[in-house]
């Protein structure tokens, strides 16, 4: 059954693992934001940002209320984009949190954005209630790890 869904979760832990590139995937699942999230994933623990960005966008557009692709989305733009692009997008990911970040979310918010303060007083009130998010108290939400 190599293109059932029965099979759907091999291909996505091989997409993980890098044994699948999720590329040839895409014939079966072309509207697939969990598949083009994945392929992002993988191209953010590879470095490769141009790539990571690119899935990360067709996957927000797919999934908009997924928070992984707009984690890497992020990371993606603060590596090859602007700040303030990056800066959006983290909004948009800590917006769709429904519990407090783990502490390794908070770390990595903290690292980037060592003074949110400074940040939000020129912002938004969606940015300033996605951000006020980021830095409560830590909970069982998970962070991406290959976004560090």
């Amino acid at each position: 059954m190599p293109h059932t869904y029965a099979a759907r979760q091999s291909h996505d832990a091989g997409i993980g693992t890098g044994d699948e590139d999720g590329v040839s995937l895409l014939a079966m699942r072309p509207l697939d934001g969990r598949l083009h999230g994945l392929i992002a994933r993988r191209a953010a623990k590879e470095r490769d940002w141009a790539k990571a960005l690119h899935w990360a966008e067709l996957s927000v557009d797919n999934r908009p209320g997924a928070i992984d692709p707009w984690l890497i989305r992020a990371a993606a733009e603060r590596e090859i984009s602007t700040a303030q692009r990056s800066n959006a997008s983290m909004t948009q990911a800590l917006l769709r949190l429904h519990k407090p970040p783990d502490e390794e979310l908070r770390d990595y918010l903290l690292r980037h954005y060592p003074r949110p303060s400074a940040w939000l007083r020129h912002s938004s009130r969606s940015a300033s209630e996605g951000w006020s998010r980021g830095f409560n108290a830590p909970s069982t939400c998970h962070a991406p790890r290959s976004i560090r």
